[in-house]
């Protein structure tokens, strides 16, 4: 052992400090005199009887130390309004900007036929009822569904007929499909996906607009444990700004699943929304039935558009309107309350926000 360190030893064991210094505090002294020696010794000693119990006091578990979450919480609030944007009011402002762009190669449209044209009709009057409003919706929604598995990758494969004769014919790539649902106008669709492929699995993402603020909020997500496996179908009524399909896609790719096994399926888009979408995502697939130039620039609805597609769907009405989505968040008592869909709401979005299910 060096002299010089068994020489600081005894030092300290001669002024009988009741604590014991590491070797490694003393390789990093050990070039240093006495005095200095014992004032390192010193400075040590107080760090264990004060700074130290005082460290461990400040980082006690989170239910016994609401003060300390409290000020991480408002210094993260503070460093995000630094750095962050209002995202769907920034979307809004650059509609000029993104209508000058042209159709990305992603963008699927359904045949604008005469039957197309005829459908959109009736759901765009607004002095449709509400029964005509969803048998018809569901129709478009049977075809836009159909047009969307059309697209997914399909290879060769070969079966025998009854009569005992070889046809030559196609089968998904993909075995697994999820359906996502953005809640609530996204559940619409969930029904004609189980009747096109009964075996699809479904998901659900709740993302709220705050009243306040306007801006996307996700609180509640439910999906499938093999959705990385699987080809993803995100089911929205209409993507305005396309801030909440944003915020879905990327929930999945922080779910581990390939962006270019994702599709945006919406009865109606605008124009801004499906550049928004395919700027920031390139390998999403946007399938539609029709889509709108124009976005109101002022409340983020899309025009001519065809109302709030929940509301004319559930046959409610609520206090506030999201062009995406159409639940929203109003302020009690300094609380945000979640206002359900449908009386008979499977979940709030006070619950727990990341639950998995088979």
């Amino acid at each position: 052992m060096d002299e010089k360190y068994q020489f600081q030893q005894e030092i300290v064991k001669e002024k009988t400090y009741s604590f014991h210094i590491s070797p490694e505090v003393f390789q990093c002294i050990k070039h240093i005199n006495q005095d200095q020696v014992e004032s390192c010794a010193f400075i040590e000693q107080q760090f264990n009887i004060h700074a130290q119990e005082d460290v461990y006091r400040k980082t006690k578990s989170s239910g016994e130390n609401r003060i300390a979450i409290d000020l991480i919480v408002r210094h993260v609030n503070r460093e995000l309004q630094k750095r962050g944007v209002k995202l769907r009011n920034e979307l809004v402002h650059r509609f000029d900007f993104m209508c000058s762009l042209s159709m990305p190669e992603t963008f699927y449209l359904v045949e604008q036929t005469a039957q197309i044209k005829y459908l959109h009709t009736i759901i765009r009057n607004k002095d449709t009822d509400r029964d005509e409003f969803i048998f018809y919706s569901k129709r478009l929604m049977r075809i836009l569904i159909e047009y969307a598995l059309s697209l997914l990758p399909f290879e060769d494969v070969i079966v025998e007929t009854p009569q005992k004769l070889l046809y030559e014919g196609k089968k998904h790539v993909y075995t697994e499909i999820c359906g996502v649902s953005i809640v609530r106008a996204g559940e619409c669709l969930e029904p004609a996906l189980i009747e096109v492929h009964k075996d699809a699995k479904i998901g659900k993402i709740l993302i709220q607009t705050n009243q306040l603020t306007g801006e996307p909020e996700l609180h509640f997500l439910r999906l499938p444990r093999d959705i990385a496996n699987a080809y993803v179908l995100i089911l929205d009524a209409t993507i305005a700004t396309g801030a909440a399909a944003l915020m879905a896609i990327r929930v999945l790719l922080d779910h581990n699943v390939s962006e270019d096994k994702i599709a945006l399926l919406s009865l109606l888009v605008s124009k801004q929304g499906v550049q928004t979408v395919a700027y920031a995502f390139p390998k999403v697939k946007i399938v539609t039935t029709a889509c709108d130039t124009q976005l109101d620039q002022n409340t983020g609805f899309i025009c001519p558009g065809l109302g709030n597609f929940g509301d004319r769907y559930f046959g409610t009405d609520l206090i506030g309107y999201s062009s995406d989505t159409d639940d929203v968040m109003t302020p009690i008592h300094g609380n945000f309350n979640f206002q359900p869909s449908t009386p008979d709401s499977p979940f709030s979005g006070q619950e727990i926000l990341l639950n998995n299910c088979d």
